[in-house]
């Protein structure tokens, strides 16, 4: 998987690609963002949402790897469990 290539390797939203994209990319360590619940941003991985592509389960991610990138954004954001 490949979302350091928008959000960079800190998670800043300074990728690689982030510039070419047009639009500011999310900073996975905003407050803001990491106050949603697992829920939504199982949601926002789920489905996307331009320049986002969708990474459903049918798709790309088991529902294990899933939650490996919901744990890891919260890692990001200092937190482990913020559900």
């Amino acid at each position: 998987f490949n979302c350091q290539s928008c959000h960079g390797a800190n998670g800043l939203g300074d990728g690689p690609t982030a510039q070419s994209i047009g639009i500011k990319v999310a900073d996975l360590t905003n407050p803001i963002l990491q106050e949603r619940g697992d829920g939504a941003i199982m949601w926002k991985i789920t489905e996307g949402g331009w320049p986002m592509p969708a990474f459903g389960l049918q798709e790309s991610l088991s529902r294990e790897e899933l939650w490996h990138v919901i744990n890891y954004l919260r890692f990001l954001g200092g937190s482990e469990d913020k559900r």
